[in-house]
């Protein structure tokens, strides 16, 4: 192992283990100053200064809906809700707006519209901006400050950009609502500014809506997260899964991003004078839960994307700045742009509009919007697309592995083929390709099963790092999961999911779990109207249909589950929506790191495939307990195999939608834990959390790791789901 993924593995664990702790002691707004800055009589001064100055500062709303028609498919609520922020600029603002650019600005994790506003004489960006001659709206996003706070689990990094983009729209239409009895003002020109996570929304906005004339991102790439601030990620997303539950559970969707304010201050406040750095501490925002989740699945998307945005685009970087890396590679990715520019602010860390004096941004900034205002089209000229713009267009092969256990006398062996959409109908939406493909696999069940007049069979679905074999390697005494239920007289579909074995392989970031759900729904629909294909043999229609995934394959069957209700019952093995481990999220930041260089423009069909696991030892010690057979360990180790980045970039964010919506399973569910999983663990709460189905039963076996079912428990969780199969085909 490399010494950096030993260190990541160390912050990982440190940080999932320690979070709950530092902030359970730490006050998110609090400041490292005994009595804290006097807020009210810095904002009192402020109001003074610029009414002194000539400067107009207007509170402004916007009624916006929070839906997502961007690129970027991610869940929301799809309610009303009001963003309110604040108009700066000249007194003569309304007179000069038809010749007037505006900037809108957006802030980044824990801040909020006070990063342009810092009520310090110096560090107020937009009363600066304005004795300049600038035009700028500055906003507290949606869960953010004055702006209306619904669930943090409600909102995404997509549906943040489809605000944004409504926003834009009032903004030229002048259709917003201002106080203090003002007419608001329409403005034909509007750059896009975004700091930190709000450059990654800004971004998103430009590509899918083409509505800016410019765009300006700071401390913000691409390129993947140091090690250090993703074991800060992660703590985070840890605590948000906590949080995740049906309606009414405990919890918000909001955490806090650093452990503490002292933290807070390391990682943002790099050369910022004390007194500044004190006040921006106080105001610091926990951020919602839905956007940091959205952003694993948003970022290799952005990669593929940005050749889409059209106008021109500056780069801002602190020198210092520790949170962000690959700045030099992200130029490149912006292959459509007119014009890109990079800066780098020296002795500037983070937050580089507050670091120094303030005025290093602002230079820079005004020199540039200069030179845009200067060569700019028509106002609007990159609108092809407009707030309707529609999804994404269209953008290694493998064995499958065969039962080379006996089956039992009388079983029908046979592959089989599914036609399937790639595209997304689920409650859990993410990126696909809309394209055609053919899903593979095998039928496995007694004859006699199959020449019955209303037959029930069970789809099988495989998780991340695995495959079909999952279900047809044997156990340590010779006989496969299928093999078993084949011998207590229950017919089987066993799959290769999209991007994995012998099923066809698009560009891995071409697909992703919700819209792997909506392909296990058009094969439920196959197999119900007997429209698959059969090798030499005709196609049995089942009049009953229940799905069984490992792993996140359980994950597929869920959201399957509660999104099409399709299905008659749900057995899950080795899963659960809560408890992710240490080793859990060490696996998957290593395998995300591998996946964004891999996410480009154009698409290459063998791009965006890694495997989960580190190294074969990993993919051996994840998935098997220490007592599972030499055999078993040696017929399982040349399985090691790629996955698809898609699937896993979007796992994240479909497992807090997860916790979200699983009430909403109304069959009966079989739950199969092994007691040494060291991918899951403290699961004992995840069957109460099925509260919509009538009938959940669990079972954990005591010697097995993550592959429960070619384990040393292997026998006990065939005839566990094998019966509880025949109890519930029994009952209809």
């Amino acid at each position: 192992m490399s010494r950096s993924r030993l260190l990541l593995g160390v912050l990982v664990t440190l940080a999932v283990l320690v979070a709950p702790l530092l902030r359970a002691s730490a006050d998110p707004g609090s400041s490292p100053t005994a009595a804290g800055p006097d807020l009210d009589g810095l904002r009192a001064a402020t109001a003074q200064r610029m009414a002194q100055e000539g400067v107009i500062d207007v509170p402004i709303q916007f009624v916006v809906r929070n839906v997502n028609r961007s690129a970027a498919p991610c869940a929301t609520d799809g309610r009303t809700y009001t963003v309110r922020g604040h108009l700066t600029a000249p007194a003569d603002v309304a007179g000069t707006a038809a010749s007037r650019s505006v900037s809108l600005y957006q802030h980044g994790l824990e801040a909020g519209e006070w990063y342009w506003r810092l009520d310090v004489p110096g560090y107020h960006h937009t009363e600066e901006m304005a004795r300049r001659g600038q035009a700028s709206v500055t906003i507290d996003r949606l869960g953010y400050g004055n702006s209306d706070r619904p669930n943090g689990l409600a909102l995404c990094l997509g549906g943040e950009a489809d605000i944004t983009a409504q926003i834009i729209e009032q903004l030229r239409g002048g259709t917003y609502a201002a106080a203090a009895g003002r007419q608001p003002v329409a403005f034909p020109r509007v750059v896009l500014v975004g700091q930190d996570v709000g450059a990654q929304i800004a971004e998103i906005t430009a590509y899918s809506f083409h509505d800016v004339d410019g765009l300006v991102l700071l401390s913000w790439t691409d390129q993947g997260l140091p090690d250090a601030v993703t074991a800060r990620y992660f703590s985070a997303l840890t605590a948000c899964m906590r949080q995740a539950g049906p309606p009414g559970a405990a919890g918000d969707g909001y955490v806090s991003f650093d452990l503490g304010a002292a933290q807070f201050r390391s990682a943002n406040l790099a050369g910022v004078e004390p007194a500044v750095a004190d006040v921006a501490s106080a105001l610091r925002e926990p951020q919602p839960c839905g956007d940091l989740a959205a952003q694993l699945e948003a970022t290799p998307l952005d990669r593929r994307q940005l050749c889409e945005v059209q106008v021109p685009v500056l780069l801002v970087y602190g020198a210092d700045d520790d949170r962000v890396q690959g700045t030099g590679d992200q130029r490149g990715l912006f292959c459509g742009a007119p014009d890109v520019q990079t800066i780098r602010l020296p002795d500037t860390g983070h937050y580089v509009g507050l670091s120094g004096d303030g005025s290093a941004l602002r230079t820079e900034l005004l020199a540039w919007l200069g030179r845009a205002a200067a060569t700019a089209g028509p106002p609007g000229a990159g609108q092809p697309g407009g707030a309707d713009a529609g999804p994404l267009g269209p953008s290694s092969t493998g064995t499958v592995a065969g039962v080379s256990s006996p089956l039992p006398a009388g079983t029908v062996d046979v592959p089989v083929s599914f036609v399937v959409a790639n595209v997304d109908r689920s409650a859990s939406p993410c990126a696909s390709d809309g394209r055609t493909y053919t899903v593979r696999g095998h039928l496995t069940a007694p004859a006699a099963v199959l020449a019955q007049p209303n037959p029930a069979v069970t789809v099988y679905i495989h998780g991340t790092n695995t495959g079909e074999w999952i279900w047809r390697v044997p156990a340590a005494d010779g006989v496969s999961f299928v093999a078993g239920q084949a011998g207590r007289g229950h017919a089987s579909v066993t799959i290769d999911r999209l991007g994995y074995g012998a099923s066809d392989h698009p560009n891995g970031f071409a697909s992703c779990t919700g819209a792997h759900a909506d392909i296990v729904h058009q094969i439920v629909g196959q197999l119900r109207a007997g429209s698959y294909h059969v090798d030499d043999a005709g196609a049995t229609r089942f009049s009953r249909v229940f799905l069984a995934g490992h792993s996140s394959g359980a994950l597929v069957a869920e959201i399957d589950a509660y999104s099409f209700h399709d299905v008659d019952g749900v057995v899950s093995l080795a899963w659960a929506a809560v408890g992710l481990t240490p080793d859990t999220s060490r696996r998957f930041f290593t395998a995300y790191q591998q996946c964004l260089p891999t996410a480009r423009t154009p698409d290459r069909p063998d791009d965006g495939y890694v495997s989960f696991d580190g190294s074969r030892e990993d993919f051996l010690a994840g998935g098997l307990s220490a007592a599972a057979s030499p055999a078993v360990v040696a017929a399982v180790a040349p399985l090691y195999a790629a996955a698809p980045c898609g699937v896993m970039a979007s796992e994240p964010m479909a497992i807090l939608r997860d916790l979200t919506r699983i009430s909403g399973v109304d069959v009966p569910v079989f739950l199969v834990f092994g007691a040494h999983d060291v991918l899951r663990q403290n699961v004992e709460r995840y069957p109460l959390l099925f509260t919509g189905s009538r009938d959940v039963t669990s079972v954990t076996l005591p010697d097995s790791g993550h592959f429960v079912t070619i384990d040393a428990d292997a026998a006990q969780a065939r005839d566990a789901v094998a019966t509880w199969l025949d109890h519930q085909q029994a009952g209809r």
